[in-house]
């Protein structure tokens, strides 16, 4: 198990101004992205970035909605809710409620699945990696434990060999992403 505190993941500036990121991690085959885990603070409206050829999952953890105004359609992004679309969408990001800051997961849909599901405390959960997946678990609110590690907001933990439990306390919550190989 690896623990990523949020206090030290470097920060980068939008190109467009409208936000930072900050990556949690990235697997890459060679030169190939495979999937990249970020936190991003949107303070301004505007496009989001192409990623063709990938799927994105986005996750308000703080603020919110943000509305993703599509060509042909409004994706709503509720606070709490991971929204999953194509990372080649032409999305303009509408913020009505002002700032928010999401939970943003890309993946190459052709060689990685995934799935993000937030999880709400007290509960204990026992996070057991099947053979070539990755758990991680972020810490959205309250008090979480995995294993011996207290998570603190924006914290991360990563556990991709033993099982472990974590114990989420009355009013904790996480995000719990699984990443997998597809097999061909």
């Amino acid at each position: 198990m690896r623990i990523i505190r949020r206090a030290g993941l470097t920060e980068a500036a939008w190109r467009n101004g409208g936000g930072v990121t900050r990556e949690i991690m990235v697997a890459q085959e060679g030169d190939a992205l495979l999937w990249r885990l970020s936190m991003a603070d949107l303070v301004a409206e505007g496009p989001f970035s192409d990623f063709s050829g990938f799927a994105r999952v986005l996750t308000v953890i703080e603020g919110g909605p943000i509305w993703l105004e599509a060509p042909d359609r409004r994706l709503i992004a509720a606070r709490g809710v991971p929204v999953r679309f194509d990372g080649g969408l032409t999305v303009r990001s509408v913020l009505p409620a002002g700032p928010a800051s999401v939970i943003n997961l890309i993946s190459d849909p052709h060689r990685v699945s995934e799935e993000v599901t937030p999880l709400r405390g007290p509960q204990t959960v026992r996070l057991a990696p099947r053979d070539g997946t990755r758990l991680a678990v972020i810490c959205l609110t309250g008090t979480v434990a995995v294993g011996q590690a207290a998570l603190l907001k924006g914290d991360t933990a990563l556990v991709d060999a033993e099982p472990v439990d974590m114990s989420l306390g009355a009013g904790g919550s996480v995000l719990r992403i699984a990443l997998a190989s597809v097999s061909s």
